[in-house]
């Protein structure tokens, strides 16, 4: 069931839910009254009393009032008590209404949310309590007077029809938390696979090509630093590439828990469908066993276990920074799906969604603008943001014959500017994560420049840099999707 969202005003967050909260307990009330959930939210929201709740549920809706990390004075048990500061506050509407079925349909929509509640937080049975559990107090009243709590628990232990269903094949969306989510499973004999540009080449997700296959579905995917010379810091095999980590066993590794260079972690999914993921040696999985490999951010779910693998490149904020976010991820019944999460979720919060679809492996890739997906070509999810690798899913339709991607040549790259103007900076220098190189140039809204190079990673400031050329002057310039694209040459 959805869960509207309606929070408070934050200048009442001190007065009515003023400390931080991992939920351990749920937590049954009835409103005591004949109105909605609107009406209870809207009068918590306009009232300044420091008692409140979480969610008000009626016989249509679901209302989130107040934040589920923040907790909620709603159990009476003081300001250390464990149901006011460790338990979701649900209250039951329409408790007084004896002439319609509207408390009973508000009882079966409190089943839902507790369920999904359940799931979401990982929180057992015996932590579902009633109010009285906590100070005595008779709430929920109507549901202690007419003896229906064990029905309450009953209904709460069922699965529900929409874990019993799990994903479907082909495209659907989805909603989780009031955030929408794109997933894309395969089906039939379509296959996983994965489109890499060559060093210091983006595009335009729409322009990625796989001559010779049908593309059902193509998601954006890493974002690793990649060397002109010595190999990778991150994985990518591909269609076209075999490019496996500098592992902590190169002699010109810089230190993977430490040193200059962090390198980025590695994933697998073998021809059998089995993966893998780690601090792989360089040598470790050759390409002709390998169906995709690729370098995520964080590994969530890892044969059928939840798991915390993160890239020390990419940092762990992804774990618990709510953004957009895209997923590759493995069914119960053996297929991969693409996922982008079009709202915002931390990766805390995807793991729970995979649990309630029976996801077995999960792993994240690149997120925020970069997150990105197409089924047959029609847009899901589109930023712009120009990517060097492409997750599909993909089905032969002819005998194989090339299969290389649609790529740009390096050389004929330009920057076109069609957002904001770009500074051309004489050095590649930063302070408190400012850029302060010397400017030297400028690039107008409308111009283009010529990119001579990729700088490796993403820089200090958050962002990707290039070496440029633009009028006689050569210098860098920062480059973010919007603001550019990479010009392949090719005719609009």
């Amino acid at each position: 069931m959805e869960i509207i969202q309606q929070l408070i005003s934050k200048d009442k967050y001190s007065l009515k839910c003023p400390y931080s909260m991992v939920p351990k307990y749920i937590t049954i009330h009835n409103t005591g009254n004949n109105a909605s959930a609107q009406n209870e939210i809207n009068y918590m929201q306009r009232n300044n009393d420091a008692t409140g709740f979480h969610i008000a549920v009626d016989d249509q809706v679901a209302i989130l009032g107040i934040p589920l990390d923040s907790n909620a004075w709603h159990a009476g048990d003081g300001s250390k008590g464990t149901g006011n500061r460790e338990s979701i506050g649900i209250e039951i509407c329409y408790s007084t209404d004896f002439k319609t079925d509207k408390h009973e349909k508000a009882f079966m929509n409190a089943v839902e949310v507790t369920k999904q509640l359940m799931k979401q937080f990982n929180i057992p049975i015996e932590n579902i309590k009633q109010h009285y559990d906590w100070t005595k107090k008779n709430c929920p009243h109507r549901i202690r007077q007419e003896g229906t709590w064990k029905k309450f628990l009953s209904l709460c232990e069922e699965e529900s029809e929409e874990v019993k269903m799990g994903l479907v094949n082909g495209y659907q969306s989805l909603k989780w938390l009031n955030q929408q989510i794109h997933v894309y499973k395969q089906s039939g004999k379509e296959k996983l696979g994965l489109l890499s540009l060559p060093y210091g080449s983006v595009l335009d997700i729409t322009k990625f090509k796989l001559p010779g296959k049908k593309i059902k579905c193509i998601c954006n995917c890493h974002y690793f630093e990649r060397g002109k010379s010595n190999g990778f810091l991150g994985r990518c095999q591909s269609f076209t590439d075999d490019a496996r980590t500098l592992g902590p066993l190169d002699a010109n590794f810089k230190g993977w828990k430490g040193g200059k260079d962090k390198p980025y972690m590695d994933l697998v999914v073998l021809n059998d469908g089995t993966v893998k993921a780690g601090d792989f040696n360089s040598w470790d999985y050759p390409k002709n066993e390998v169906a995709v490999g690729i370098a995520p951010a964080h590994v969530e779910i890892l044969n059928g276990k939840d798991v915390d693998i993160y890239s020390p490149a990419c940092g762990y904020s992804k774990v618990t920074t709510a953004n957009t976010q895209t997923l590759l991820i493995k069914c119960d019944d053996g297929k991969f799906a693409l996922v982008v999460v079009a709202g915002k979720l931390n990766l805390n919060q995807c793991r729970d969604w995979g649990h309630t679809y029976k996801v077995t492996e999960m792993s994240a890739q690149d997120s925020g603008g970069s997150s990105q997906m197409l089924v047959d070509d029609e847009n899901k999810l589109y930023t712009g943001r120009a990517i060097p690798t492409c997750l599909v899913i993909y089905e032969d339709i002819e005998e194989e014959t090339d299969l290389e991607p649609s790529v740009p040549d390096l050389e004929t790259n330009s920057i076109n500017v069609d957002s904001v103007g770009l500074r051309i900076r004489e050095t590649l220098t930063f302070t408190n994560k400012k850029p302060t190189g010397k400017v030297i140039g400028f690039i107008p809204v409308g111009d283009k420049a010529k990119m001579l190079d990729m700088v490796n990673g993403i820089q200090k400031d958050g962002y990707q840099w290039a070496k440029v050329e633009y009028k006689g002057i050569t210098g860098y310039s920062q480059y973010d999707s919007m603001c550019y694209w990479i010009d392949d040459g090719g005719e609009e």
